[in-house]
């Protein structure tokens, strides 16, 4: 497979937005169900269609209700009380030592191209390489929030972001970070321990150029993290600076701005986790067998592999 470089093959591949129903759907693997409700309910808005099954459940005589529990359903009332919670039984294929690629990055670069064909980056499931990002501050008390992986080559996966960022600061003063990516209706999971370094300019002016337009004034308009008096003063910068960089359709129409910034995950470890019947997980780890230099992901014997207990 290509290297995701640059952004390469994370954009226009099905990478586009979607709605929260449709998510949510995904998220429980009930696309199929979705399609049958509809037609059974004859109804055409989705978020309706959502709402009647989290009410009343799926019939019995569509053939997709294994997917929802099995045992007699509690109100959703009872489920968001707190004493009783609605599971679904995980359904992957798991992970066999003997199916393992030989290096982390072939792994990780095969369940990106397995949960394309499966139709999980769809609008069905927006955003399928959001990551989970997690710095420390000062103190030592973990941060987490969602970036996009607009970046993946054997280093690593990369993001883009604002150098006056709270998770930029953190990185400057801990770069011992940690990320999960994963996708639900496969019920997989890849973790990454590393260290977080910065993503060189040559290569966040070329995925700048790829930003649409409005993206672009976004990050001059926005000081990403700072504190802001309300949602009207950014829009005002907002069409500030769209005035000033008005769209004339070229890659070049916005300028760079200097607080433009990205990093990338070098890993230690990258943790495969994928779900299986009855909570038994498979638990695959590959882990840096050097750590000055840090080894390349594809590097087939900078690598030891285990497996750990779910």
């Amino acid at each position: 497979m290509e290297d995701l470089e640059h952004g390469a093959g994370l954009q226009g591949r099905g990478f586009g937005e979607g709605d929260l129903a449709l998510a949510l759907l995904g998220q429980l693997g009930l696309r199929v169900c979705r399609r049958r409700l509809l037609e059974r309910l004859g109804r055409h808005d989705e978020v309706g269609t959502v709402f009647h099954a989290v009410l009343h459940g799926i019939p019995d005589d569509l053939s997709c209700r294994h997917w929802w529990p099995p045992h007699p359903r509690p109100s959703w009332r009872e489920a968001y009380a707190g004493g009783v919670t609605d599971r679904v039984d995980y359904r992957s294929d798991g992970l066999d030592e003997a199916d393992l690629a030989a290096t982390p990055y072939d792994q990780l670069t095969r369940w990106i191209e397995q949960a394309r064909a499966a139709g999980v980056h769809a609008a069905e499931a927006p955003e399928g390489l959001a990551l989970a990002f997690a710095t420390v501050d000062a103190d030592g008390a973990p941060n987490v929030r969602t970036v996009l992986m607009r970046f993946l080559d054997a280093r690593g996966p990369g993001f883009v972001t604002d150098s006056g960022s709270t998770k930029a600061a953190e990185i400057a003063g801990e770069s011992r970070v940690a990320a999960s990516l994963g996708w639900p209706e496969l019920f997989r999971v890849v973790r990454f321990r590393g260290v977080a370094e910065p993503v060189e300019s040559a290569t966040l002016t070329q995925y700048w150029g790829t930003r649409p337009w409005g993206s672009r004034i976004s990050a001059w308009a926005s000081h990403q993290s700072q504190p802001i008096g309300g949602r009207a003063e950014l829009e005002a910068r907002f069409e500030e600076y769209a005035a000033k960089f008005p769209d004339r359709g070229r890659p070049d129409d916005v300028p760079v701005p200097l607080s433009w910034a990205g990093f990338r995950i070098r890993p230690v470890e990258m943790e495969f986790w994928a779900g299986r019947a009855g909570r038994l997980h498979d638990r695959i780890v590959y882990r840096a067998t050097t750590s000055d230099p840090l080894p390349l992901l594809d590097a087939p014997d900078g690598w030891s592999v285990s497996r750990r207990q779910p």
